[in-house]
């Protein structure tokens, strides 16, 4: 699509499903465009500009849901042992498709660490969860809520 400007081109990023990068065409070109991509893998060239997707939280733990774990097998990105929570909520925001980090309960003798591609996670006694905020509409940085999303400006 044609370039309104390098915002424009952000926004309709931020409100394309699966958009992971805005880049745009040079300065130089007399038509510029905006290009939508849904990988965050774009490499460097000349002249052209890309803004990434970039999620992250402040506090991870805050968005913690306890008693909530329930999801179909289907679902499972990944397993592995738990060392903490916050680790397997970043984990969570670093693995393509992963719309909740869940964890097995306190009294498990080895706790795990489970990353699913449903955002339908039910209620399970002892069990807690996060959800992506990746998915949620982005938010401007100077945000009040903990968790954001934004765009990271490469030139």
């Amino acid at each position: 699509r044609q370039l309104i400007s390098p915002s424009a081109c952000i926004e309709s990023c931020s409100r394309t499903p699966g958009c992971k990068a805005a880049v745009t065409s040079p300065r130089y070109w007399a038509y510029r465009e905006c290009f939508l991509v849904s990988t965050s893998t774009v490499t460097s060239r000349s002249g052209w500009d890309a803004a990434f997707e970039v999620c992250f939280t402040n506090d991870a733990e805050e968005c913690y849901e306890e008693n909530t774990g329930m999801f179909p097998d289907s679902a499972i990105i990944s397993q592995r042992q738990l060392i903490s929570p916050s680790a397997c909520i970043e984990s969570c925001s670093r693995t393509p498709g992963c719309k909740a980090a869940v964890t097995s309960p306190r009294y498990w003798a080895y706790r795990e660490c489970f990353l699913v591609s449903t955002s339908t996670v039910t209620s399970r006694s002892g069990w807690g969860c996060c959800f992506s905020k990746c998915a949620s509409q982005m938010m401007p940085k100077n945000a009040t809520k903990r968790t954001r999303v934004c765009f990271l400006i490469v030139q």
